[in-house]
């Protein structure tokens, strides 16, 4: 499946693709990845988060496993 772009029963008549792209899986993800730096970076200044800690997240921000991610949300959401 493309995470790429966002996925709506109106998508192809309603939506650009610039837009689609905003609003996407893939999009979402990578900003909490950024809000989850930005916290770690506000720990690390109260020694809760170590440098090594925050340079590993900075260093991975951009490998997101959606499918996993899906996968593990899948458990939480069934019941």
């Amino acid at each position: 499946m493309d995470h790429s772009s966002y996925a709506s029963p109106f998508s192809w008549r309603y939506g650009r693709k610039d837009v689609r792209s905003l609003f996407s899986e893939r999009t979402r993800r990578r900003l909490w990845r950024e809000v989850w730096i930005a916290l770690a970076q506000a720990e690390s200044k109260y020694g809760l988060v170590s440098e090594a800690e925050l340079a590993d997240l900075r260093a991975h921000a951009d490998e997101i496993d959606i499918e996993a991610a899906l996968r593990s949300n899948a458990r939480f959401t069934t019941i």
